[in-house]
């Protein structure tokens, strides 16, 4: 036996209303599209660079000069702490109050003598600061008929 549900459910399929489709048309109007885009990057760039000089060079010389002592370079180191751009650092150098002395061989003719000394450290320091603008401007236009 049928429920009272199934009764009410098949008479509404029976007396559904019709469904139809329609065709859609698109309407389109005519017109212009104008578009205007401008854009702007500004590129900092602040470079420091460094160039260390890792030991030390003592250069002496000349003409008509001898040591005077037994050594012929700086004996001992001496240690100096530092800092580059807030690193900290240790310089080591030849204690130079042990260096030798020199003195003349025959008193009286010509001399010369000569002395260099390069220490450890910060040989050169170059500081680069740039500065790029780039600027993108774009304009379009579409029509529509």
């Amino acid at each position: 036996m049928k429920s009272k549900w199934t009764k009410i459910a098949l008479l509404f399929i029976i007396f559904a209303p019709q469904v139809r489709a329609e065709k859609i048309v698109p309407n389109f109007q005519q017109g212009v599209l104008n578009n205007h885009t401008e854009t702007k990057s500004v590129i900092n760039r602040d470079l420091t660079i460094y160039e260390f000089r890792t030991g030390y060079s003592l250069t002496v010389g000349g003409v008509n000069v001898k040591p005077s002592t037994t050594n012929i370079a700086p004996s001992g180191f001496v240690k100096t702490p530092g800092t580059v751009s807030g690193v900290a650092t240790t310089y080591v150098m030849p204690d130079l109050s042990t260096k030798p002395q020199y003195s003349i061989v025959s008193e009286g003719a010509s001399f010369s003598y000569y002395e260099t000394l390069e220490t450890p450290g910060i040989k050169s320091m170059t500081k680069i600061i740039e500065e790029q603008t780039i600027e993108s401007i774009s304009d379009s236009t579409s029509t529509f008929q």
